[in-house]
């Protein structure tokens, strides 16, 4: 979460430090915002990854995301009084 306040990944070299030494299934989101942020993760062995605010802000970044990223990409809404909080 530090990622979607920061506008950037403050735990990237831990979050590596774990893809590169346990064998688990990692999903990681905050701060994706990109195509670049997409497959920067997916590279580094993430099995999913979350977008948020930019699934709903920019459609055609999910469109793109889920069509080169087959069953890598998840979608998290938060939803207060019925209505999508961005």
């Amino acid at each position: 979460m530090d990622g979607a306040l920061q506008s950037k990944s403050s735990n990237s070299n831990i979050i590596k430090q774990i893809l590169k030494n346990l064998n688990l299934k990692i999903q990681i989101g905050g701060g994706i915002r990109t195509i670049h942020d997409v497959d920067y993760w997916v590279n580094n062995g993430v099995d999913k990854v979350i977008m948020g605010t930019a699934a709903v802000e920019n459609i055609d970044l999910l469109k793109i995301a889920c069509e080169r990223f087959k069953n890598k990409i998840a979608v998290s809404l938060d939803i207060k009084n019925g209505f999508i909080s961005l």
